[in-house]
């Protein structure tokens, strides 16, 4: 199954690093690996719980030099990355073992080397009419370059995995580049198979139904979480919208507070707000086309606009009891804006008649549903690893004593305006 993340940026490429790190690691050899089915065949089987991603970068515009960045990671870094991949398969030991992969003795190596036509990525950098403006046109970019790209990699074998975009408004101008070893010699017996086997996962994208999400700049995954979502996804084809848990950290990666998903009901959300955030959602491609994707009249509260929409047409929602993501706490978010309040006003007027006149019952039936699932306490130690700096290595934390409370006691805004 693949996976398309879309990341709208403006001016934070300390946080977009990490953003990328942290997705751009999903597709390691060993999360690869780990991925496979319990038959133990190779990888990538190009089924199963198989993951590819594709990460589409849309920047407002950037003046921090967060072009320059984006630039050289996909003209540079990401071939050069892919191209080691192959190496790493005849200078570190990579072979094959029963037919299984396993890997060398520099675990740092192997863990960072991406699998060929596991991950592609690509950019456009132009201004756009906020948030949510950029994520639709993220999208729709991504969309038809998958497409483009699996038409071009169904001729040859040893296609560059890597989405490039030297003309960001043009997806059709991608451009791929034949890979092969810088010593001139011939790709290894593994790394042709994992070519091969590539080169089926891009031709699949076509005709699978892709999951979409977005990942903001000062947001990332955790390890693992797209491999868990992929499975969820698999094994319940009739799920539209998969919420996780997310983790919220500041600045230097300390736990404020654990955000546990719940399931997501129409009256529930009408009565109060859109409890599950951002960060942890991910939309078959299907559900997400049906929608529009995000009504761009809203700047602060397009998402729970989006999941109101999708509530009235039936979507079919599903909690998965992990935490997939962190999001770094500030005053600066969005939901925090004093504009915010008027548009989530705004919201509410279309809210149901009957969740209006009976909203306090409902949202105490909503607690009561959050107290009985845990929602309120997180009874063991929280261990997670994000990326820190400029995204070269997970750091390791442990919160012994892990709080589900909003941070510093504060009465959130989202709590404070929409349960008056």
């Amino acid at each position: 199954m693949h996976i398309i993340i879309i990341t709208p940026s403006f001016n934070q490429l300390s946080y977009l690093k990490r953003c990328i790190a942290s997705i751009a690691d999903q597709v390691t050899l060993e999360a690869q690996r780990s991925a496979r089915s319990s038959d133990h065949s190779p990888l990538p089987s190009g089924s199963g719980s198989t993951i590819t991603v594709h990460h589409h970068i849309q920047d407002g515009g950037s003046t921090d030099g967060t072009g320059a960045f984006l630039k050289e990671m996909a003209l540079e870094d990401g071939r050069q990355r892919t191209e080691d991949c192959l190496l790493a398969s005849e200078d570190r030991g990579l072979g094959t073992e029963d037919g299984e992969l396993r890997a060398g003795n520099d675990e740092k190596y192997n863990a960072q080397c991406l699998v060929p036509s596991a991950y592609s990525f690509s950019y456009e950098s132009s201004p756009d009419k906020g948030m949510y403006d950029a994520i639709n046109r993220g999208v729709e970019l991504a969309i038809e370059g998958i497409r483009h790209e699996a038409k071009g990699t169904r001729a040859e074998i040893s296609q560059q995995p890597l989405a490039i975009s030297d003309q960001p408004k043009n997806p059709k101008g991608m451009r791929h580049k034949a890979q092969g070893s810088r010593r001139g010699s011939q790709p290894s017996a593994v790394s042709k198979e994992l070519l091969a086997n590539g080169k089926k996962l891009n031709a699949d994208r076509l005709g699978s139904d892709s999951v979409v999400a977005w990942l903001n700049c000062d947001e990332q995954y955790l390890p693992g979480t797209l491999k868990k979502v992929v499975d969820y996804f698999e094994v319940h084809p009739e799920t539209d919208i998969l919420f996780g848990g997310m983790l919220m950290v500041d600045d230097k990666g300390k736990l404020l507070a654990c955000r546990k998903a719940m399931p997501m009901r129409k009256l529930f959300l009408e009565a109060s707000y859109l409890y599950n955030f951002s960060c942890s959602m991910f939309f078959r491609q299907s559900i997400w086309e049906k929608l529009g994707g995000f009504d761009t009249s809203y700047k602060n509260a397009g998402d729970e606009d989006l999941i109101r929409r999708a509530m009235k047409i039936g979507a079919k929602t599903a909690v998965l009891d992990e935490y997939l993501a962190t999001f770094i706490y500030s005053d600066s978010n969005l939901s925090s804006d004093p504009a915010a309040v008027a548009e989530h006003e705004r919201l509410k007027k279309s809210s149901s008649s009957f969740s209006r006149i009976f909203k306090l019952s409902i949202n105490v039936i909503r607690l009561v549903e959050k107290m009985v699932r845990g929602g309120h306490i997180q009874r063991t130690p929280v261990e997670y690893q994000i990326y820190g700096g400029d995204g070269e290595l997970r750091r390791r934390f442990v919160c012994e004593s892990p709080s589900c409370k909003w941070p510093d006691q504060h009465t959130p805004y989202l709590m404070s305006h929409r349960l008056k």
